[in-house]
């Protein structure tokens, strides 16, 4: 009995160290539920603050894309033909399958990539746009805040449209 006793108490240390070294994707301490969301995503695009939570990017790469943003500038890499169709059919993709889609025959023609701020981590940091779709909510001065770095947007769009973008392969 005191042998079983000694066996659960080492599976059950074991299960907690196991748990704690698991690789986290998000910092929802409540109920861990927008961990498991990041964690199991499925479209190749992050927020910035998405990628930011997992570990994506930096404060310096956050503080480096919101400078670029404030001046208007671009990044000076250059961003490869073939990664900016890769997004493009990406995106193309994700907003097929959305399941309100307004534009459910959209093609990577029909995406636009506005923006680009350079690699991070090896992926690319871009604002990626349907193009088909008529921008109706502009909200001049629109600001949020990750990781203490301020982001100021012209339009509420750009908010969900200046991604991360990696391939889920």
């Amino acid at each position: 009995m005191k042998k079983l006793k000694h066996v659960s108490i080492f599976i059950l240390v074991g299960i907690l160290l196991f748990s704690l070294l698991l690789p986290a994707c998000g910092k929802d301490n409540q109920n861990g539920s927008k961990n498991m969301e990041l964690q199991q995503k499925t479209a190749p695009f992050f927020t910035l603050e998405e990628a930011y939570e997992c570990g994506l990017l930096t404060v310096a790469d956050l503080e480096q894309i919101a400078a670029l943003r404030s001046s208007g500038a671009q990044s000076t890499d250059v961003l490869s033909e073939e990664l900016s169709n890769e997004i493009k059919e990406a995106r193309a993709k994700e907003i097929r399958e959305e399941p309100d889609t307004m534009t459910p025959d959209i093609t990577a023609e029909n995406v636009s990539i506005r923006r680009f701020y350079g690699m991070y981590n090896t992926y690319p940091v871009v604002i990626v746009r349907n193009s088909l779709l008529v921008e109706a909510d502009i909200y001049f001065g629109l600001s949020i805040e990750i990781a203490g770095v301020t982001f100021t947007f012209g339009r509420s769009s750009d908010i969900e449209d200046l991604v991360l973008y990696k391939p889920l392969s």
